[in-house]
């Protein structure tokens, strides 16, 4: 039932290139995603009491999406994890698009589509435990909004 929450099963991550105009770059998926962490603005807290006042004051600082962690089972030959690790050797200040869906998290079952600008500062690989499968580990540092869209599907 919808009104108990939102799975996360079926939620895909795609990085793009560096276009300017996410809606029109060609998005690859990372696959076998198993860690999205958390995602969506943050303001920071100014103070702006003064020695006059008898009760703290308080301002919303600028918004900072954040950083977002990625994780899951690495194949070596998957296009998206591949695309993601040449991101983060890549020393430019140029962010790449990136894109977060949710299906059937929307309005009568709409999927919601989540897509930002950020910079790849992490991709580790991660051998693990005996029994284990390797992991990968990437690290994004959004820059700018993250925007929200209603894709009917």
């Amino acid at each position: 039932m919808a009104d108990k929450g939102t799975k996360n099963q079926g939620v895909k991550v795609y990085v793009g290139t560096k276009a300017a105009d996410a809606s029109s770059d060609t998005f690859v998926q990372v696959k076998r995603c198993k860690v999205v962490g958390e995602y969506g603005a943050e303001a920071q807290v100014i103070d702006a009491t003064a020695l006059e006042d008898s009760v703290k004051h308080k301002l919303k600082g600028i918004p900072d999406s954040g950083d977002i962690e990625l994780g899951g089972n690495r194949v070596f030959t998957d296009p998206g994890q591949n695309a993601l690790k040449a991101a983060s050797s890549d020393n430019d200040d140029d962010p790449y698009n990136l894109r977060i869906e949710v299906p059937g998290a929307g309005a009568s079952g709409a999927d919601l589509r989540y897509d930002f600008k950020a910079l790849v500062t992490k991709f580790k690989d991660s051998v693990g435990n005996v029994d284990d499968l390797i992991g990968f580990d990437a690290m994004v540092a959004v820059t700018g909004a993250i925007t929200e869209t209603v894709v009917t599907p």
